[in-house]
């Protein structure tokens, strides 16, 4: 069979040039046992899971040594820097706490793997690349912990990789020097030659054609050459890539949509109708004395992005106005803030919006939530009910995890959140959120499990109104939270932000108050910190935060982010170090945590369910994993570092942090892109 799959790698015929990234059982990107200086591509996520633990040691009779359930999930941070968490493990579900429970020797390793390619021009351009990595980091145990530096040369259909490694860890495979050999005869198949040490292996990959979201899948082949006791003799892996950025980097042959598209035209009298069919409840529409058009719009249709709003909007104006030289003032609020402004004239906005390529000179997009230094004009309103209560409901999954305790590799616990938001007037709304299990849950969150008690219960867990307000000629905004939240905890809380007028530098606090009468101990909670955040460059693509103070838990602390956006979702590596109080050790985490919006770009449920209520998803849906690093042992620690979340933070409402002008202005191909590709027929 092994043979087999070797011949039919060899004679595929290419469709396509999109590549698969294969991951390594010991944790880091290339195709069998040795790193590649390559990286996952920046902004592709890869989900890979085999049946080989490399260097996991034989412990006695009915030890699988090298063999059990290797899954790994990598990031490409940026395109030339990896991040890969792995977990492995010969027994999923036995107790470790328990005498006899586990086969001889059964490990339940939870780490991540870092590689850097150095972005150095000449080496592109000899199609060459050298790289820095290490791999079992985190975590108290280090078994599998290498330090390496790798280098790689492509000489057409071939690749030569060449590297050294210090093993640290005592049963790390990768250690001393290594090589390979790759050959790929088409995009679509790979086969490659490792060499660490005294031991060689084969390895063959297949990649399937693109399908949804341009995903593609591959499966790997793996065998020794010789009878080693650091692999399985021969084991099989699966992978899935999926791209982060969904909206530019997604190829036009995937997402098959055109490239450009005629804007219809309808009558002026036809404008307020047109817009509520594309997402915007209760428009305001007027027109000042000297003829402008102004528009307000409340954006809950298109939680991704408000350029995509805005790109709809302009496809709707240009329908009513396009054939006339109609000058036009359009505002998007968010829970009727003003976040974003866009002035020009209709004609050109309709000429741009139609055309392959160019610009509109006209076009001109600033943030509402800085001062615009102009002169108010009157405005005549003839349409409009913008705040009629008008009730949403967010849906979105409520998942709590244990990741390789010694009760078990992977538990978990799913929820249904719903969310009944109700606006009350400009910047208000009142929320209440309710949990409903599913029913879906892991062994251990059973009755009688370990984390039984754990378990996500229904019930209302928050009831709060939020004020939001504006503050443009201070460029600052400001929300005040009041209510309960986690269950039983009352009280208020007050979050500030103020952006530089470039977007690059934000400062906030964060500070609460809450007690609760269900507990006998610890049961008031004040909290008080700074945050920073500095933005990288223009795009916001890369951004570093720090939070400095006393968390939810009564710890006292940091805590450094490193976000990396790519499109809509962004990744996130942080650190944290906190401790109770000035007596105890300081306790530190290491961690990743993963931000995607989980409701349609478009969202239909504003649309088609009717004036009275909307179904949606939400903007930003977190998900963290964590480690506690520089510490012998590895005991879970819970309630240190805790940022409270209440609801939508005033960030996240704000259009995820992505509101300056310099930012609305660099991405406004994002206004096209959602014309052509959001706009009904």
């Amino acid at each position: 069979m092994f043979a087999l799959f070797f011949a039919l790698c060899s004679c595929l015929i290419a469709t396509s040039a999109f590549a698969q990234t294969s991951l390594s059982p010991n944790g880091y990107s290339g195709l069998g046992m040795t790193p590649s200086a390559q990286t996952i591509p920046g902004g592709m996520a890869v989900i890979d899971r085999s049946n080989a633990l490399p260097g996991a040691p034989f412990a006695g009779p009915g030890s699988k040594g090298p063999e059990g359930y290797n899954t790994q999930v990598g990031f490409g941070l940026t395109d030339n820097f990896e991040v890969i968490g792995r977990l492995a493990t010969q027994d999923q579900n036995c107790n470790q706490f328990v005498a006899g429970a586990c086969p001889p020797g059964t490990i339940r390793d939870f780490s991540a793997g870092l590689k850097y390619s150095l972005p150095v021009e000449w080496l592109k351009r000899n199609s060459a690349s050298v790289a820095i990595g290490l791999n079992d980091a985190g975590g108290a145990a280090s078994l599998f912990r290498s330090y390496y530096a790798v280098g790689s040369k492509s000489f057409g259909t071939f690749d030569v990789s060449i590297g050294a490694a210090k093993a640290v860890g005592t049963a790390a495979p990768l250690h001393g020097g290594f090589a390979s050999l790759g050959w790929t005869p088409t995009p679509w198949s790979k086969l490659s030659v490792q060499r660490i040490g005294p031991d060689t292996w084969a390895s063959a990959a297949l990649v399937s054609p693109t399908f949804f979201g341009g995903m593609s899948a591959s499966v790997n082949l793996n065998r020794s050459f010789n009878e080693t006791t650091v692999t399985p003799r021969q084991w099989a892996g699966v992978s899935v890539s999926i791209p982060l950025d969904a909206v530019r980097k997604l190829p036009a042959r995937v997402a098959e949509l055109p490239t450009r598209r005629a804007v219809k035209p309808i009558k002026p009298s036809e404008l307020a109708a047109a817009l509520k069919r594309a997402g915007f409840y209760g428009p305001k529409i007027g027109e000042s004395k000297d003829g402008v058009l102004f528009l307000e719009l409340e954006n809950t249709g298109y939680q991704w992005n408000v350029l995509d709003a805005t790109g709809v909007a302009l496809g709707v104006v240009a329908a009513a106005y396009g054939d006339t030289k109609k000058i036009f003032d359009l505002s998007m609020t968010a829970r009727g803030i003003g976040l974003l402004r866009a002035t020009g004239s209709a004609a050109c906005v309709k000429k741009w919006l139609e055309s392959e390529s160019g610009t509109c000179a006209d076009l001109k997009i600033t943030t509402l939530l800085q001062d615009q230094d102009e002169p108010f004009k009157p405005v005549r309103w003839e349409k409009g009910d913008f705040w009629t209560f008008r009730p949403e409901i967010a849906l979105s999954p409520a998942l709590i995890s244990g990741i390789a305790t010694e009760v078990g590799s992977l538990d978990f616990d799913l929820a249904l959140s719903a969310n009944l938001i109700v606006p009350l007037w400009q910047g208000a709304i009142f929320e209440v959120n309710q949990l409903v299990p599913t029913g879906l849950h892991t062994q251990d969150f059973s009755p009688g499990g370990a984390f039984y008690q754990a378990r996500l219960q229904s019930g209302v867990t928050r009831r709060m109104i939020h004020q939001i307000m504006s503050f443009p000629s201070l460029s600052t905004q400001a929300r005040i939270s009041l209510g309960t939240a986690y269950t039983a905890f009352r009280g208020i809380q007050l979050e500030t932000q103020t952006t530089s007028i470039n977007g690059r530098h934000r400062g906030g606090v964060l500070v609460g108050n809450f007690e609760t009468d269900r507990l006998p101990f610890n049961n008031k909670r004040s909290y008080s910190l700074f945050n920073y955040r500095y933005a990288w460059n223009d795009d916001q693509t890369l951004t570093t935060e720090i939070n400095q103070g006393e968390f939810f838990g009564g710890d006292k602390g940091f805590m450094v982010s490193q976000k990396f956006w790519h499109g809509d979702s962004n990744i996130s590596i942080y650190f944290r170090r906190s401790r109770m109080d000035t007596m105890a050790n300081p306790v530190s985490f290491a961690g990743l945590q993963i931000n995607i919006p989980i409701t349609p770009r478009s969202n239909p449920g504003i649309r088609h369910i009717g004036p009275y209520v909307g179904v949606q998803g939400v903007s930003q849906w977190s998900y963290n994993f964590e480690t506690k690093i520089l510490e012998r042992e590895n005991t879970l620690t819970a309630g240190y570092g805790t940022i409270p979340t209440l609801g939508d933070s005033l960030a996240t409402t704000l259009n995820r942090d992505r509101s300056s002008t310099q930012y609305l202005r660099d991405n406004s191909w994002r206004v096209k892109n959602a014309f052509i590709q959001l706009t009904d027929d």
